[in-house]
């Protein structure tokens, strides 16, 4: 059925345990949404039932879904502002202010100051907060301005390149970006147990199944580097 292929192609993109699919998560939803509205006209689609359906859940989900994928898709440097509307710039780009704050770190803390007067202390303060803003706004406009990378670049390496050019947000990008989109992967890691300690091999004790799961997967990836 057209109507469900860009689901399951959308599933298997997010379900990846490889790669960062966080900054995903914001162009799969919108153009599934914009999928499903197109196919949602009874008028030309017998099936238009069905992908309305389909259309109203995810509905009921995307605003959770969009809060959520806004730093993973502006530190996405395949993406950044493209999966934005024009009109959502500006609070795109103060949640990734937001963002660049709350891993800047503080070289001097105001107990390191020690001036040598009170109103030494209060210009310090002054002088310290506009360097902390030039530096906010001219690494994340300088982030910002460069073009999107290609589809196929793996972003965590693009940020590995260019970490020492923009420290704060790479720090940032390394702890969003490892976000998973679902909870796939750590299910199918546990699913995979069940295989082990079944129904017949109820009684086998922690460490040997610990090294029974261990040993599959090891099997598991050799193979696949080897067919590779």
């Amino acid at each position: 059925m057209a109507i469900l292929e860009p689901i399951f192609d959308a599933t298997e993109l997010l379900s990846g345990s490889k790669y960062p699919t966080q900054g995903d998560l914001r162009i799969v939803v919108i153009g599934l949404l914009q999928h499903l509205e197109m196919h949602s006209d009874p008028s030309i689609n017998s099936q238009a039932a069905v992908a309305e359906s389909i259309k109203q859940k995810l509905e009921e989900y995307w605003p959770i879904l969009r809060d959520s994928s806004v730093l993973g898709t502006l530190l996405d440097p395949r993406t950044k502002l493209s999966a934005f509307e024009q009109s959502d710039h500006r609070l795109a780009h103060h949640a990734l202010q937001a963002c660049f704050d709350l891993y800047t770190t503080e070289v001097n803390s105001t107990d390191e100051l020690k001036p040598a007067s009170k109103r030494d202390f209060f210009k310090n303060l002054m002088l310290k907060s506009h360097v902390t803003q030039t530096s906010c706004a001219s690494e994340i406009d300088r982030y910002l301005t460069l073009p999107d990378e290609a589809g196929d670049s793996d972003p965590l390496i693009w940020w590995k390149l260019h970490a020492e050019r923009f420290p704060t947000l790479a720090s940032a990008a390394h702890d969003y970006l490892a976000i998973q989109s679902t909870s796939v992967p750590s299910e199918a890691t546990f699913s995979v147990a069940r295989h082990t300690i079944s129904s017949v091999r109820n009684r086998i004790d922690g460490e040997s199944a610990r090294a029974s799961l261990c040993l599959k997967s090891w099997l598991t990836n050799l193979h696949l580097s080897t067919d590779a």
